[in-house]
């Protein structure tokens, strides 16, 4: 899978780092092994992979994410610079709207580390 945890980015957030090409459920794989109690940040490094999901692929991610946020709180922050990922992960964005998942994405890593640690990437009981 070109999806690996590459350990704590920071207290409280988990980096994680993409290559090659990544598919809607390989995301969703990645980011349900987080699945425990509480409040989860994940910091997602994709400048070096490509999404390929169709519409239909992040319809199904947005609603698993959804259901899973039951079990655990998700704020998760994307860098992101190919324009093709970022209008997808942009799509599934929209998707969680009124899911508790939060989703921010940028085109930088740093762009989306400040999201992660700032007010919008709060999760209710954790901190930002």
């Amino acid at each position: 899978m070109p999806i690996t945890r590459a350990g704590d980015f920071s207290p409280g957030i988990t980096l994680e780092s993409g290559t090659g090409e990544i598919t809607a459920h390989e995301l969703l794989a990645a980011l349900t092994k987080h699945r425990h109690a509480g409040s989860i940040k994940v910091l997602s490094d994709y400048q070096a992979a490509s999404l390929t999901a169709t519409a239909t692929d992040l319809r199904m991610l947005a609603e698993a994410l959804d259901a899973n946020s039951a079990k655990f709180e998700l704020a998760w922050a994307v860098a992101a610079p190919d324009a093709a990922t970022f209008g997808q992960l942009r799509m599934l964005e929209v998707y969680l709207h009124r899911s508790p998942v939060k989703l921010g994405v940028f085109r930088s890593l740093g762009e989306a580390q400040a999201w992660l640690e700032g007010p919008k990437g709060m999760v209710a009981g954790g901190s930002a």
